[in-house]
C-alpha cells in the first residue's frame, strides 16, 4: 500500500509538473508575441522620427532658400536703384523702401549682406548640427 501511495503521489507531481510546464509555455508564448509586436510598435515609431526629421531639415532648407531668394532680390533693387540715380552710393549705402510678402522692408546694401552672412552661418549651424 505504501507503493500504491506513493505511486499516487508521484503521477500527482507529475501531473502537476507538466502543467506548470504547460503553463509556462504559454506565458512565454504570450510574452514573446506581445515583445514581437512592441519591437514592430517602436521601429515604426523610430521610422516615422525619421521621416518627421528628414522633413523638419527639409523646411530649414527651404526657409534659407526663400531668404536668400529674398536677399538677392532686396540687392538686385538696390543695386538697381543706385544705377538709375546715377550717384555714388552714400557711406550707409543706398536706402529704399519695397513692398515684400507684405511687409515694409527697409534695408541698405550693408544690411542686406550682414543678414546674408548671418543665414550663411545659420545654416552651416544646422549642417553641422542635424
Amino acid at each position: 500500500s505504501d507503493t500504491a501511495a506513493s505511486s499516487e503521489v508521484c503521477d500527482e507531481l507529475k501531473h502537476g509538473f507538466v502543467e506548470a510546464m504547460s503553463r509556462m509555455k504559454e506565458d512565454a508564448m504570450i510574452h514573446r508575441s506581445e515583445t514581437e509586436r512592441l519591437e514592430s510598435q517602436l521601429q515604426c515609431c523610430q521610422n516615422l522620427n525619421q521621416s518627421l526629421i528628414g522633413k523638419v531639415q527639409a523646411l530649414q532648407m527651404q526657409i534659407l532658400q526663400n531668404k536668400r531668394a529674398e536677399i538677392y532680390k532686396i540687392a538686385n533693387d538696390l543695386k538697381h536703384t543706385n544705377l538709375d540715380m546715377q550717384s555714388p552710393v552714400p557711406n550707409n549705402g543706398v536706402q529704399i523702401d519695397r513692398q515684400y510678402s507684405g511687409l515694409v522692408v527697409k534695408m541698405t546694401m550693408r544690411k542686406a549682406f550682414l543678414s546674408w552672412s548671418t543665414l550663411l552661418g545659420r545654416k552651416k549651424i544646422l549642417q553641422s548640427h542635424p
